[in-house]
């Protein structure tokens, strides 16, 4: 299954304050918008901790070979570039995963953004998160930044990235850049990346 979702059991910590986090708890659905722009989407449903077998709520995504978009807004945009910034959302692949993706796009804060109309060309800051077809398996790290010199919009993939987790057990993937302008890529609290973002 490929996710298109803008944020999924998230929680992001800015200035070491928790700024979103979604427990998917009554409501949850007030909260999140469910893309009208995706052909061919599957039905998302939140079950409870008695229903899952977890500790927690859990955002399901119920049919293979289908696309999900979802998203919630931020209460405010977050700038990278003013504090250290950490990402994290866990996932369970209960059948594992044979081609598609189990990650995560935060997206831009643009004009006119329709989270109604959110899809592949929605433009977003950071993806993050697990991707496994043919030969492929990774965890995504991508950041879009304009360019200062061309003005143009740049993609920057996290090189050699690890593994991703193809069990049937819950992994909590992080993602962390700082204003020193260094990035860590963390599963399960354990750091599998870090160096420089201008490298």
């Amino acid at each position: 299954m490929r996710l298109l979702a803008a944020l999924m059991a998230v929680a992001v910590l800015v200035r070491a304050e928790v700024t979103f986090l979604e427990t998917f708890d009554a409501g949850w659905e007030d909260r999140w918008v469910v893309s009208s722009a995706v052909e061919d989407q599957g039905a998302v449903v939140v079950r409870t901790p008695a229903e899952s077998g977890g500790d927690v709520n859990a955002l399901i995504f119920t049919e293979k070979a289908k696309h999900y978009a979802l998203a919630a807004p931020f209460p405010a945009p977050v700038g990278l570039n003013t504090h250290d910034f950490t990402f994290q959302y866990e996932v369970k692949l209960t059948e594992g995963l044979e081609c598609g993706g189990a990650y995560v796009k935060l997206l831009t804060a643009e004009d006119g953004l329709d989270l109604a109309a959110l899809g592949a060309d929605t433009g977003y800051t950071i993806m993050f998160g697990p991707d496994r077809c043919g030969a492929t398996n990774k965890v995504h790290m991508i950041l879009r930044l304009v360019n200062p010199l061309t003005g143009e919009m740049d993609e920057h993939h996290l090189t050699d990235p690890p593994a991703a987790r193809l069990d049937s057990v819950v992994h909590l993937y992080t993602a962390t850049l700082r204003r020193d302008n260094t990035v860590t890529d963390a599963v399960d609290g354990e750091v599998e990346r870090e160096g420089s973002l201008r490298e």
